[in-house]
């Protein structure tokens, strides 16, 4: 062929030759040493006709078809060759099936896909695609198919349009096309950086195309692993649901021919399509929750894992509670598989924070079981998750534990979990079991109150503030509080004190102990065990709601008197205390004053107290506030602190308490009040210096005690007035103020509304006071003009009670109102009988007695005579007896009868026993966890899966797989032969007739029919 120049039929009959013989795969071997493709190269480039072209391309196909020989053909320049045949217009048919099955062929093998693609094959099988045969289009898409296995032509086959031709051919109803085709797809999906091109060119509808026209099991599962690959990503999820993907993969999942390995895909496939958060109405509507409840009743790992997150997923509408989700979740629960598990308990949680939800897994028989058995996997999301969901199961009255479900949980809650976002949610738990005041008592013998006071032990904030709560509600029950002091409460609170950080906090344990102490009973172990520990610290805190809490607790606690020891002997709970009375808040002040009060009842705390200025301070408190209950108290403090020292008078006075006392005398809110206010000034009015009586009536002691003198019922405290007012009547440079303030008429109301039975201190110490006034004679006109005062001195002396000493001062205030320059005292005594009772108390009195009953009568007698001729015997015979006067004697002041122990007296406190001050309330809310959305769970991803599958098993790995191309006949009998005559020539050489080569009568088969191809006559 090289050294002259070669005819047409020359060419041919190369080509026939080289067609035949490539036929036989012994020959193929010598043949490609010897350069046939050179030799077809060559006969392309002589721009042969038509037919040579077959036949080389022909010659091409078979020796393609030889796998081992393909790194030689394309190294050889075989491409090329096809190239520049299939750019001839007009080839045959033949011509363009051989090129597309040779290409196919080299495509195939891996380290060929590069060269095939830079010697512009491309092109030629794009436009092969065009063809209306069948096989050639088979064949151009097996080639292009391979092509895109190789990461080095993947994006040059993309850029020449593969995917646009395959949406094309997806459309027809041939088999093996459309296994090519789907194989090319899945192909195309196995990288992830083309999935763009792959949506924006229609790649998707060709998939669910093939899915919708093909029952072929190779088409639907390379179309399915397709979808599966491309399901990852957010644009082809939605692309994949509008375009109706669902109920496609959906019904291929439902036909009982499909393999267990394409049902495995389309639940991972419809697990992906659920992350699409704007896709899932649409999903459950096109039937993806019933199909995927029936794939996870598949016995396989992966599939169950894909269908609980696709569940998961779906969960968040709520029709899909309508498809059976909560059965199907339980079910999927019962797995080892860690993750799985994880999804079903994120899909509970998720459910229980919607109402009908919730509603709907409590009608759900052996809920509770299920999600203990997902707490005890260890996993810390799983437990996280399953308690999230208890958290809300529990808020609702029908929900109920299985048998021993509860104590199973308590022991998970307890030992089981490790996390502290665990151990919260199971906090939250014990708190809502506890809600139902109905179940409380129940669920307390069951321990649930013994795990919260276990858990409290954990260091994490939030879990002691559920764990003080849940305290706090139930101390509001009285009915709970054995129970919690069975379970070490005091000490529990007074750990809790020590972390205590937020006021809601600090206020529950404050308010947990004051309410546990209104149960007498226990205050010895509450003080004990923590609850002193829990006032000292907490009384620090400015809290106001916290220190109002506290008192109460100090109130109810200091009834006891085993406890009242301890208290008084801490410093610490004193100053705490006073701190607390001056506070500005009423019902602040008004329980530390009852605390107060009760704790001065032991005298041991006085000291202390009086050295922190109590004193001074209760006189602050009380010149400030109205408040009828707090004035009680003070008043109460006040008057127990002083009737154990009347020294504190002293204080008293600079504090300048008596105005205070008074004030309130003066205006009584209740007559307990009086009567302690009436003690203090009582008591200060006692105190043996000659200094504290003028302080006292400066400061205004004397109108208080005139306003008790009309208000007073106790017989004792009208006693205790009268020996105060007795002893204002021993300062004599005051006589004048307390005269004018109303001594003379205080005495009177005093005496006039009942003296005491039995008690003769009262009447002298009338007749004491009376005498003391009457010493000056300005004096005289107030005790005449007060009506009943001369009266109650004729009384006296008649009174068969009164001692001598009170007869005596009786006769001397008598003395001195008749012996006065003025004779107004004269007359009043006159015409109180006066004549009479004097001559009587001459008669039984002793000298001085005499001496002054005489003197008195003497100057009465001549104003007023004597009644009868046997009293005018008497009047003389008395004034016999008068004996030398004492001069100074009328004079004289004299003290007060007190029988009253002035260090002692009744301590009384502010109230004898424990005692609810308010009616607590509880605040037993339920804790919620609400779940806003689910989170978002990675897809699954075939294309990173670290096990794939193996190509062609049909799994869900991201193995590419090369499709097979269509193989020619080999080593076949009947070959494309001429039909030769005997030449007889001369020797020379000539051109052989054209007419030697014919062709057989038959007609050729197609290089895919199973026989050779036969050439058409030459020239013809």
């Amino acid at each position: 062929l090289s050294h002259e120049p070669v005819s047409v039929e020359t060419h041919a009959c190369v080509a026939q030759i080289l067609c035949n013989l490539s036929t036989m795969r012994v020959n193929q071997g010598d043949m490609m040493r010897e350069g046939v493709v050179r030799m077809v190269a060559e006969l392309v480039e002589a721009e042969p006709p038509a037919v040579v072209l077959q036949y080389c391309a022909e010659a091409m196909a078979y020796h393609a078809c030889n796998h081992g020989r393909h790194e030689e053909m394309v190294s050889q320049g075989a491409v090329p060759a096809m190239v520049q045949i299939s750019d001839v217009k007009d080839i045959s048919l033949v011509t363009k099936m051989s090129i597309s099955c040779a290409l196919a062929h080299l495509t195939s093998t891996f380290d060929c896909c590069p060269q095939i693609v830079k010697q512009r094959a491309l092109p030629v099988l794009i436009s092969l695609l065009d063809e209306q045969e069948m096989v050639i289009k088979k064949d151009a898409v097996t080639a292009l198919c391979n092509l895109l296995v190789h990461p080095d032509t993947k994006r040059a086959t993309i850029d020449s349009g593969v995917i646009t031709a395959l949406v094309g051919l997806s459309q027809t109803t041939d088999v093996t096309l459309n296994q090519v085709c789907a194989m090319a797809l899945f192909n195309l999906s196995c990288s992830a950086e083309i999935h763009d091109t792959i949506l924006q060119q229609g790649g998707v509808q060709a998939i669910i195309t093939l899915l919708n026209s093909s029952k072929n099991m190779e088409v639907v599962t390379n179309c399915v692993r397709a979808m599966c690959n491309l399901s990852v990503g957010a644009d082809a999820q939605q692309q994949i649901i509008e375009r109706r993907g669902v109920p496609t993969i959906v019904t291929v999942a439902g036909r009982a021919s499909t393999p267990l390995a394409v049902r495995q895909l389309v639940a991972s496939s419809l697990f992906n399509l659920s992350n699409l958060t704007e896709g899932r109405e649409s999903m459950i509507a096109d039937s993806a929750v019933r199909c995927t409840i029936e794939l996870s009743a598949i016995p396989s790992k992966a599939t169950r894992f894909s269908c609980a997150g696709a569940l998961m997923n779906l969960a968040v509408v709520e029709e899909a509670l309508d498809s059976g989700l909560v059965p199907a979740l339980k079910e999927l629960a019962q797995t080892d598989d860690v993750a799985t598990m994880l999804r079903v308990s994120t899909a509970f949680a998720y459910l229980s924070s919607q109402k009908r939800a919730r509603a709907v897994m409590c009608a759900e028989a052996g809920m509770s079981k299920t999600l203990n058995s997902m707490m005890r996997s260890g996993h810390e999301e799983t437990q996280v998750e399953s308690a999230t969901c208890l958290v809300n199961m529990t808020t609702l009255e029908a929900w109920e534990w299985g048998k021993s479900c509860l104590d199973d949980f308590i022991v998970i809650a307890l030992l089981r979990t490790n996390s502290e976002r665990t151990k919260l949610l199971c906090t939250k738990v014990l708190f809502n079991v506890l809600v139902d005041p109905n179940t409380r008592a129940e669920m307390i013998h069951k321990g649930v109150l013994y795990a919260l006071m276990r858990i409290s032990q954990l260091h994490n904030v939030y879990i002691h503030q559920i764990c003080v709560q849940a305290v706090f509600n139930l101390s509001c029950q009285k009915s709970m509080h054995p129970s919690l002091h069975d379970n070490q409460v005091a000490p529990m609170l007074s750990a809790m004190t020590r972390v205590a950080q937020r006021v809601s906090m600090r206020v529950d344990l404050a308010n947990a102990l004051a309410n546990l102490s209104s149960e007498g009973g226990h205050e010895h172990q509450l003080v004990t065990e923590g609850g002193l520990s829990v006032f000292k610290q907490l009384i620090k805190q400015p809290d106001i709601n916290t220190k109002l809490a506290l008192v109460r607790f100090l109130a109810n606690v200091s009834t006891s008197e085993s406890v009242l020891a301890l208290l008084v002997s801490d410093s610490e709970v004193l100053d705490g205390l006073l701190k607390l009375v001056k506070s500005d808040v009423e019902a602040l002040l008004n329980r530390a004053c009852l605390a107060l009060c009760n704790i001065t009842c032991a005298k041991a705390a006085h000291k202390s107290l009086t050295d922190g200025g109590t004193v001074e301070t209760l006189v602050e408190v009380l010149s400030k506030t109205d408040n009828a209950r707090t004035v009680k108290l003070g008043v109460k403090a006040l008057r127990n602190l002083m009737v154990c020292n009347a020294l504190l008078s002293e204080r008293l006075l600079t504090a300048n308490g008596i105005p205070v006392m008074v004030r309130h005398m003066q205006d009584p809110q209740d007559m307990e009040t009086c009567a302690h206010c009436a003690k203090v000034c009582f008591v200060a009015a006692t105190v043996p210096r000659d200094d504290m009586v003028p302080r006292l009536i400066a400061g205004g002691i004397m109108e208080g005690l005139k306003a008790m003198s009309t208000v007073l019922n106790d017989e004792t405290a009208k006693a205790e007035t009268l020996v105060a007012l007795c002893n204002v009547s021993r300062c004599l440079e005051k006589h004048a103020v307390i005269v004018e303030q109303g001594v003379v008429q205080a005495v009177c109301n005093l005496a006039l509304s009942g003296q005491p039975a039995n008690d003769p201190s009262f009447g002298y110490n009338v007749a004491a006071t009376l005498r003391n006034l009457s010493t000056l004679e300005s004096n005289h006109a107030a005790i005449v003009k007060t009506p009943g005062a001369v009266k109650l001195l004729v009384d006296n002396a008649r009174n068969p009670a009164s001692d001598a000493m009170t007869r005596e001062h009786v006769t001397v205030a008598l003395h001195n109102l008749c012996t006065a320059r003025e004779g107004a005292g004269r007359a009043q005594v006159g015409k109180q009988q006066g004549l009479d009772v004097l001559v009587e108390l001459s008669e039984g009195g002793n000298q001085r007695v005499k001496t002054f009953a005489g003197l008195a009568l003497h100057s009465l007698s001549s104003n007023h005579p004597a009644s009868s001729p046997e009293m005018a015997h008497r009047l003389v015979a008395c004034m016999l007896v008068i004996k030398d006067v004492e001069e100074a004697e009328p004079t004289r002041i004299v003290e007060a009868m007190n029988n009253a122990d002035k260090g002692g007296g009744a301590l009384l406190p502010g109230r004898s026993s424990a005692c609810w001050d308010d009616e607590p309330e509880p605040t037993w809310s339920h804790h919620i966890e609400s779940l806003l959305d689910l989170p978002k769970l990675p897809v699954v991803d075939p294309m990173n899966d670290p096990n794939p599958a193996p190509s062609g098993g049909g799994g869900d790995g991201p193995g590419v797989e090369k499709p097979r191309a269509r193989q020619l006949p080999h080593d076949e009998q009947e070959l494309i032969a001429g039909q030769f005559t005997t030449m007889t020539a001369p020797c020379e050489r000539m051109l052989a007739d054209p007419s030697f080569l014919r062709a057989p009568d038959d007609g050729m088969s197609s290089v895919g029919g199973g026989n050779s191809v036969k050439l058409p006559p030459i020239g013809k």
